[in-house]
């Protein structure tokens, strides 16, 4: 059965938000609340396509899984959506468990740069993910980001023109330039 938000009263449940009709937007729980922002832009789509299949193809030469766009579940009333998810198995959930996410990724838009860079980055480091990887869109950089402590410090950056190599948390590179073709 799909829900509406208007006929939902109080905190939303993870029950609740996973009924919920949520039309164009793309909707996440955050401690019992809906956030509610609009489907990533083309530019956002440009450079999300081949950051999420390079993401794959690293990740299953080192045994683990990437996909884009999934719920993750980082508390019992917070479950957002990562543009990047690397895990260390198959998921086979509808909501993927913090416990399994090795890095979350997200392409920082212009409508969710506040979101990203200040939000979910401390609700990420919060649930204790290791690594944080981001793509701003303009000017064009690639950050990976390791947590140490409670905070996200920087670990590998490229702007364009350049490759962002690490072998942590898996060995990947992402050229900047091709995400922008």
């Amino acid at each position: 059965m799909t829900t509406t938000i208007t006929e939902h009263f109080g905190p939303w449940a993870e029950a609740d938000y996973l009924g919920l009709d949520t039309g164009i937007n793309r909707v996440e729980l955050i401690n019992g609340n809906l956030l509610v922002s609009p489907w990533p832009d083309n530019c956002h789509q440009i450079a999300l396509a081949p950051l999420v299949f390079g993401t794959m193809r690293a990740a299953r030469k080192a045994g683990l899984h990437a996909v884009g766009n999934v719920w993750v579940r980082l508390t019992a009333d917070t479950i957002v959506i990562p543009d990047v998810v690397a895990v260390d198995k198959r998921q086979n959930e509808d909501v993927t468990d913090v416990s399994d996410v090795i890095l979350l990724g997200e392409v920082i838009s212009p409508t969710t740069e506040l979101i990203d860079r200040v939000l979910k980055a401390h609700l990420y480091a919060a649930a204790g993910i290791g690594w944080f990887l981001t793509v701003e869109l303009e000017p064009a950089v690639v950050r990976l980001q390791r947590l140490q402590g409670d905070r996200y410090f920087e670990h590998a950056v490229a702007v364009a023109g350049q490759t962002l190599k690490s072998s942590f948390p898996f060995p990947f590179s992402i050229t900047v330039d091709e995400l922008f073709d």
